[in-house]
């Protein structure tokens, strides 16, 4: 499905859901406290390397948002062997303690080629169903920011379903 916007074209690619017998605040932090070892395993399963995150801090909008720095090895034949990733997390105004979290995620990758084109954007989505129990839904979308051939459109968005469908493995 496409969703045209004023200079944008996003394209909805992956979506997931799982429901996790924990609760919600520890799921929250499982994902996104860099102490966490679910983190670590991550980063180690997706060979993460020079990864460094900045403190959650307010913007100027009175949201919490943080930037995570990190390079991935690519297995492309051709151009680099590398991706630089570059990934703005924003915990929304939705988002209510012990209840819901909604974080959206801009991840960019510079030097990919067509890399100043698009960009990925996830959504973190938690409920809370219990006490002790939650669900997570991660949706991952492609964002044009530039006009791309059909070729490299398909190319774009095939390798971004993969990664994705990679990491929620």
């Amino acid at each position: 499905r496409v969703v045209s916007t004023q200079s944008t074209e996003a394209v909805v690619s992956t979506q997931s859901t799982g429901e996790f017998e924990m609760s919600i605040e520890k799921m929250y932090k499982l994902l996104f406290n860099d102490d966490s070892t679910v983190q670590s395993k991550m980063r180690t399963l997706q060979k993460a390397e020079e990864y460094s995150a900045s403190p959650w801090t307010e913007s100027e909008e009175g949201l919490r948002e943080r930037t995570l720095n990190y390079r991935v090895p690519l297995n492309a034949n051709l151009g680099p062997k590398w991706a630089e990733v570059i990934e703005k997390q924003v915990l929304t105004a939705s988002s209510v303690p012990a209840k819901v979290y909604v974080v959206n995620c801009e991840v960019t990758n510079p030097n990919v080629p067509y890399g100043d084109k698009f960009n990925i954007l996830k959504r973190y989505c938690l409920t809370r169903n219990g006490d002790r129990s939650c669900r997570l839904r991660l949706t991952s979308d492609v964002q044009y920011k530039k006009g791309v051939w059909g070729m490299v459109k398909s190319i774009i968005e095939k390798n971004s379903k993969e990664g994705i469908n990679e990491y929620c493995e």
